[in-house]
């Protein structure tokens, strides 16, 4: 019976969301600023107040931990050498507050050919390259450097204070020192920006090959195209390719088209895209990285072709987007029915260009009966991305002919948990199945 377990399960769990990890733009890019702006300058720009290096820095938190994808800026050029050196930094170390300022540097881009006075204005974008994570409640700050002497470019602002922590701008002289800039006139702003994240999420388990299909449909919920990549990870968490006897499709408006596994798909606005895995005579197991650098919804659909005697059956879990620390998934065993389990290590952060997920994860699962009575103890040790799958009555032989629950937890990653309840003859044969929701606590704040 453990065999069919090894490959029956499959569902969609998402760690920390962070699309965007950080933003100042409203819903409509050409009506996101004032008219005011903030000068960058180099110290032979006299059509910005005093011929001093003027930079700007303005400061930012996010609420939950998430990989940085890309930085948006209102930029706009105005006189001499044409850029700007844009910086990534932590603070300086004592917190939000006025006074404060950037501390060690984490990622510079340098950027050249900025738009004019252009209406609606043209943002400028810059892509992470070293795959930094942001900490969710941690403050950094985000740096316009001028790119030489007679450098003279304009930073837009955003009218009110639309994120409460991004209180305290602050300016460098001559690079002696960050200072809060002194009021001008225009009231309640902020620099015009967006940090943006991928939404990562994990597929619990899935199977293709020997009877099982796996297909998984996400959908583009925003206006705006966005990027997608759905990852197959093996038991490990290694990637798995067509190497390791999975096939795969893509279907979009109705065209079905080979799927090259772990490429980087693009969603238009509002788009759909339905990915099949599919095998041979055996069967592949393992987890999913779901990932898409806006919001998105989405189901997974896991097929079984029946055994002999049994019946095919469908199951669909949709997808969510909680973090999970904590995982109560209720089972029943008795008389007529088996419950599996699969249990998967979420990806926190992911990053389409990162190739390995260092570190492991300690899960410990406590079964309990429909009394509250306990009935066994059991830890699973997982890689990063790695899964397992169990029937519950051969993992904690108590529960055989009960109901209850089992409990996961892990306290130093996130996890996430399905179950299959399963009808089962008298002879063994397995019948038809439906999941088994699941209750998912994220961490505490």
């Amino acid at each position: 019976m453990a065999l069919w377990l090894a490959f029956l399960l499959c569902a969609v769990f998402a760690s920390a969301q962070c699309v965007p990890c950080y933003g100042t733009f409203g819903s409509t890019a050409g009506a996101i600023v004032s008219s005011a702006l903030w000068c960058v300058s180099g110290p032979s720009s006299a059509n910005c107040g005093p011929t001093v290096i003027r930079e700007i820095a303005d400061p930012f938190s996010v609420n939950t931990t998430g990989p940085l994808v890309s930085i948006t800026l209102g930029l706009q050029y105005s006189a001499g050498t044409n850029g700007v050196i844009i910086t990534l930094a932590q603070d300086s170390g004592h917190g939000p507050g006025p006074g404060e300022g950037p501390g060690n540097l984490l990622e510079s881009w340098t950027v050249t050919n900025l738009p004019g006075p252009i209406s609606p204005m043209i943002l400028t974008t810059v892509n992470d390259n070293l795959n930094l994570t942001l900490q969710g409640g941690q403050e950094y700050w985000l740096i316009l450097q001028p790119i030489a002497a007679d450098t003279l470019v304009g930073w837009y602002r955003t009218p009110g204070a639309l994120n409460g922590d991004n209180l305290y701008l602050a300016s460098a002289n001559n690079g002696l020192g960050w200072v809060p800039l002194t009021p001008d006139g225009v009231t309640g702003t902020q620099s015009a920006f967006e940090v943006g994240g991928w939404q990562t999420g994990t597929l619990a388990h899935f199977a293709a090959g020997g009877g099982w299909t796996t297909s998984i449909a996400i959908s583009n919920v925003s206006p705006s195209a966005e990027l997608l990549e759905v990852l197959p990870l093996n038991e490990s968490g290694n990637y798995i390719t067509a190497a390791s006897g999975v096939s795969a499709t893509q279907t979009q408006a109705g065209v079905t088209s080979a799927w090259n596994l772990g490429s980087v798909l693009t969603l238009a606005a509002n788009q759909s895209i339905f990915l099949t895995l599919t095998g041979g005579n055996s069967t592949v197991v393992g987890s999913v990285a779901v990932s898409t650098t806006g919001p998105s919804s989405g189901y997974a659909v896991f097929h079984w072709a029946g055994s002999a005697g049994g019946f095919p059956s469908d199951g669909t879990v949709r997808l969510q987007t909680q973090p999970g620390y904590s995982i109560t998934l209720p089972y029943d065993n008795t008389t007529g029915f088996v419950t599996g389990v699969a249990l998967a290590s979420q990806l926190m952060s992911f990053n389409p260009v990162q190739s390995a997920y260092s570190g492991s994860v300690t899960v410990k699962a406590v079964a309990l009966d429909d009394e509250g009575n306990q009935l066994g103890i059991e830890t699973f040790p997982l890689n990063l991305g790695g899964h397992t799958s169990f029937v519950m009555s051969a993992e904690f032989p108590a529960s055989a002919g009960k109901r209850g629950v089992v409990e996961f937890s892990s306290f130093n990653s996130n996890i996430a948990a399905v179950g299959l309840r399963w009808t089962i003859s008298g002879s063994g044969v397995l019948g038809t199945f439906t999941d088994v929701p699941a209750t998912v606590e994220a961490p505490e704040p």
